[in-house]
């Protein structure tokens, strides 16, 4: 194990990730190899210039002193992220007679509910280790929970086998929430065998409204309801608009009418990650499809209505607005009756409604291919901007709320189920996680020295 120290092109500092020493099978010869997350070394040059610091010690090694020339192989975040590169392990014993590496060619086998645990640096170069179970496998991830506050990428997945602690993954970052992802390693093995990863999922994406389109076997939501519905729908969706003095960043919300504060109201309703706070919400900007004007959201806020669960739980940001007044300003503007969400199960056909890159709105459909506590999992297509989008179902023809759409994970994409965000707004309490009474299901976290 080792703290893996990048150099960061935008502020000139180092970025703190995981990674670990292999033995397999690498370039045609049994070699030592550094394995990584992709998104942390994207090439060779950001290999040269970055520096491992091993367990125990407090010396930072240039990798660029031990890596082998011309050995580095990778497959994209949008894959399988991972980046591996041969070194030189004779060198890096005279660093360090105490330097292990993990057996990575044979990855023991995994199945749903197996027993994992997670390897990860803290940013002090301490080990910490969170033990969990698998929720699921789905393609090439791994789907867990992890009480692990740090989320450095990069550490190894690793299950008990006949005594031995064997290697089944490779640790890419948090899924939301309590939920994490990471990389079978038997697919990255795959991989560097010279077989390149192709996505097992099907989804369906459009970058505009087709009313002609005629539904397809893999579109079973969206075109399958009236043209009218799907435009009554669409109008209640609008960018939004983050400042802090200058324009920060771009998301998707859009408005419903739910039971909140104890009176039936209509909402605006996004991410936290998008609107943290009502000193954001009152210098954010929304722009609905069909105006030539944006409208000031302070101008619509009812005051002391904002509500939140910040971004490690349900990240949901919802606020009461002046119905009468945004429907002076915006005649067309619509609304989702949020007060009865439409039931949701594993294949069901869904659809994100968004602004990705805060361009022009758009959709997604896909297959619900994951279902959790409170989190869905989808192969919609998404980009940056398309957070806080509204995840529907068509139901007897209509267009119905299942979730709020949150962010990605290679070509995977989570939202929070909305019968979890109304109990939270009811019970006026963040969402809890029901621990199971085993204490050996619980996720553990403990620092421990390797």
């Amino acid at each position: 194990m080792c703290l893996i120290k990048t150099p960061n092109k935008i502020n000139g500092e180092m970025d703190i990730a995981t990674a670990f020493l292999g033995f397999m099978k690498f370039h045609e010869k049994t070699s030592v190899v550094l394995v990584v997350n992709h998104h942390v070394i994207s090439s060779e040059d950001v290999a040269a210039s970055s520096f491992i610091q091993l367990h125990g010690t407090d010396v930072a090694i240039s990798v660029n002193n031990l890596m082998v020339k011309n050995t580095y192989k990778h497959s994209p975040k949008k894959k399988l992220d991972y980046a591996m590169i041969e070194v030189d392990w004779e060198e890096l014993k005279r660093e360090n007679q105490q330097v292990q590496y993990i057996d990575l060619t044979k990855p023991a086998p995994l199945k749903s509910g197996d027993f994992i645990t997670i390897i990860q640096c803290t940013r002090n170069g301490e080990d910490l280790s969170a033990s969990s179970s698998v929720s699921s496998l789905i393609d090439c991830l791994l789907v867990y929970e992890s009480g692990s506050k740090y989320h450095l990428s990069g550490g190894p997945i690793l299950k008990a086998l006949n005594g031995n602690l064997e290697i089944v993954g490779l640790h890419r970052g948090g899924f939301g929430g309590d939920y994490c992802c990471g990389t079978q390693f038997k697919e990255i093995l795959k991989s560097i065998s010279g077989k390149d990863y192709k996505p097992n999922v099907k989804s369906k994406a459009k970058t505009q409204f087709d009313a002609e389109r005629k539904p397809k076997s893999e579109d079973k939501g969206y075109n399958t309801v009236t043209e009218t519905e799907r435009d009554r729908v669409k109008r209640s969706v609008c960018l939004i608009k983050t400042f802090d003095g200058k324009m920060v960043a771009y998301g998707t919300g859009f408005l419903g009418f739910v039971q909140f504060h104890e009176n039936p109201s209509v909402v605006l309703v996004t991410n936290y990650h998008v609107i943290g706070n009502e000193k954001i919400a009152s210098s954010s900007l929304l722009e609905f499809e069909g105006m030539d004007m944006q409208i000031e959201l302070k101008e619509l806020l009812v005051e002391t209505t904002y509500i939140c669960s910040d971004k490690e739980v349900l990240d949901f940001a919802i606020m009461e607005i002046d119905w009468r007044k945004l429907k002076e300003i915006h005649p067309a503007a619509e609304y989702i009756d949020l007060n009865k969400p439409a039931p949701i199960k594993n294949g069901d056909y869904i659809t994100i409604i968004q602004h990705p890159a805060g361009g022009e709105l758009s959709f997604s459909s896909s297959a619900c291919i994951g279902y959790y506590e409170y989190l869905l999992l989808y192969a919609s297509e998404t980009a940056r901007g398309s957070s806080g989008g509204p995840i529907l179902k068509a139901t007897k023809g209509r267009l119905e709320i299942v979730g709020l759409h949150r962010g990605g994970c290679q070509h995977y994409n989570y939202g929070s189920k909305f019968s979890e965000i109304l109990l939270s707004i009811s019970e006026k309490k963040d969402h809890k996680r029901q621990k199971p009474d085993d204490p050996g299901i619980k996720s553990r976290l403990y620092a421990k020295k390797w």
